[in-house]
Formats: structure tokens, C-alpha cells, sequence
């Protein structure tokens, strides 16, 4: 058996960015390395103060993963700006849906009579 350097495992490690569907119908998104722990926790109001805490039973909606968490940190942070519409499209792999609600829609201004 070949030794397997820890430098080299970590490298391996993947981290996932999740979206969790709550009682409330919000679309919780975080990042984590160990997802199943992670779900267990949020089912389980581990951190009571949470946000999913008072929002329980939560879902896994579906996850994204990345080889390096600065990638899905970067991601996290601008999947929490999506509408939970967004969320649910990306985590079902509904493609086509995801570019829908990515337009932007602009608001047509109504000319001032002054």
C-alpha cells in the first residue's frame, strides 16, 4: 500500500454550498465539508439561535459542489442574494427556469410633468 500524504487528502476534500427548504417556505442556503453532518445539525435545531432553529422540519433541497472553499464561499454569498424561486430552479437542475429568473427586469420610468 502506497502512503497517502495528508496535503493530498485535503486537496481532495470537497465543500458543498446547500439550499434547505424551511417550514416557513424560505430557501436557507449555507456551505459546508461535511454536508450530512451539517443537514443533521440544522434537523436538530444544533446551533438554537439559528436561523433553520425556528424554522424546523428543514429539507435538503439540493447542494452544489466545489474543490475549493474559496470558490464556494464566493458562490455561497451570491446565492443568498437569489430569490427562493432561483434557488429551488438551480437545486432541481431546471436549467432553463435558472436563466428565466436570472433576467433582470427593469422597472420603465413614468416621465415627471414638472
Amino acid at each position: 500500500m502506497i502512503p497517502v500524504k495528508s496535503a493530498f487528502i485535503r486537496a481532495m476534500k470537497r465543500y458543498c454550498v446547500y439550499f434547505l427548504e424551511c417550514s416557513d417556505g424560505t430557501v436557507y442556503t449555507g456551505v459546508t465539508s461535511q454536508l450530512h453532518v451539517r443537514l443533521w445539525r440544522h434537523q436538530h435545531a444544533y446551533y438554537p439561535g439559528s436561523y433553520t432553529a425556528s424554522r424546523l422540519p428543514v429539507t435538503l433541497l439540493g447542494y452544489v459542489e466545489f474543490q475549493w472553499i474559496q470558490d464556494a464561499i464566493k458562490f455561497e454569498k451570491k446565492a443568498q442574494c437569489w430569490s427562493a424561486a432561483k434557488k429551488r430552479a438551480l437545486a432541481a437542475g431546471k436549467l432553463e427556469e435558472l436563466k428565466r429568473l436570472s433576467k433582470k427586469k427593469f422597472r420603465k420610468k413614468i416621465p415627471s410633468n414638472s
